[in-house]
């Protein structure tokens, strides 16, 4: 089952070889014509369906004829001359890897380019080696190797990436000059490497310059799956490339997380913002000075003094006839 692990590693081993292929520093071809002779040598496959071998064929074929600069000789006369070739014991297993045998094959089949592909199915998926040679010199031109899942449409891409790398020497000498990558990443803040050094200019406006030839394209960051691809970039080319990275199981977890707990943050500071927090009551007024007419004791002396002054009028007004004045005087003596 080909798994978020198996799809990491398989992404990490990419870079692995991408990495060994370009440490080879391999010769560079001599300049050619567009749509030069090219030859593709028979696969060599170990524990591959033919279908699957079909397939491979098919899609190194195609890639190349994209380019526009192979003229690519017919399936079944490369196989007649590969096949006189080994009965004269001169095509053997190792004859590619020696530059006289190589420039032999070369000759005999009449091609400035060699391309051979090797293919064998391994745990999880098929390991693909593409290489390159210059027919005329019988030179290594790159060598380039890619591991395809057991995904849809996996075996396919990982051909044309392999195919590309290899084809990168001859379009850069066929086509020599300069163009522009310029990438777009979701997210934005990712880690770009292309031929092996980071790039920091790829993901700005405008993008930044390269030789032409085959650009290797990796985009990572920490919890997200790496992604890989193989761009031919040609001279006075905008090579446009857009990316949306795919979360690993635990990235997505912790993003989920994280996720979780801004809308709890986000939460309780609109429930503070909606509550207004308790104040105090407010302290009593200070008493106010009462005047002393206003006070009980001024009431009540005032109400003495009218209750008396009622009583005496009444006294006096109740009596038939006032005082004269006028009495007798006795006095005796003893």
């Amino acid at each position: 089952m080909w798994t978020w692990s198996s799809r990491w590693i398989a992404g990490i081993s990419v870079w692995a070889w991408s990495v060994v292929g370009l440490a080879q520093a391999p010769a560079a071809p001599a300049p050619a014509a567009a749509s030069t002779p090219t030859a593709i040598l028979p696969l060599a496959a170990k524990k591959l369906s033919p279908e699957r071998e079909a397939r491979i064929r098919a899609t190194v074929g195609q890639t190349l004829g994209e380019l526009g600069l192979f003229a690519l000789a017919p399936e079944d006369e490369v196989r007649k001359v590969v096949d006189r070739l080994a009965r004269d014991k001169i095509y053997r297993e190792s004859c590619l890897e020696q530059v006289s045998c190589a420039r032999r094959v070369g000759a005999r089949l009449k091609a400035t380019w060699l391309f051979h592909v090797a293919a064998a199915q391994s745990l999880g998926g098929v390991t693909l080696t593409v290489r390159a040679f210059d027919g005329r010199t019988g030179e290594l031109l790159r060598r380039a190797a890619r591991f395809a899942g057991e995904g849809p449409g996996e075996l396919e891409r990982a051909v044309v990436q392999a195919t590309r790398l290899a084809a990168g020497p001859v379009l850069a000498a066929s086509q020599p000059g300069k163009g522009r990558l310029a990438l777009e990443a979701e997210p934005a803040d990712v880690e770009i490497v292309v031929n092996g050094a980071p790039c920091l200019t790829c993901d700005a406006p405008g993008g930044a310059e390269f030789a032409s030839g085959a650009l290797e394209v990796v985009v990572q960051r920490a919890d997200y799956l790496p992604f890989g691809e193989v761009v031919l970039l040609r001279p006075g080319q905008v090579a446009r490339l857009q990316v949306a990275l795919e979360l690993t199981p635990e990235g997505r977890q912790r993003l989920e997380v994280e996720e979780a707990r801004r809308a709890a943050l986000a939460r309780l500071a609109e429930a503070r913002a909606g509550v207004e927090p308790e104040r105090p009551p407010p302290p009593p007024p200070p008493p106010e000075e009462t005047a002393f007419y206003e006070t009980w004791w001024f009431w009540t002396v005032v109400g003495a003094v009218v209750a008396g002054g009622v009583g005496v009028g009444l006294y006096f007004g109740l009596q038939e006839e006032g005082p004269t004045g006028a009495g007798t005087l006795q006095v005796g003596w003893e």
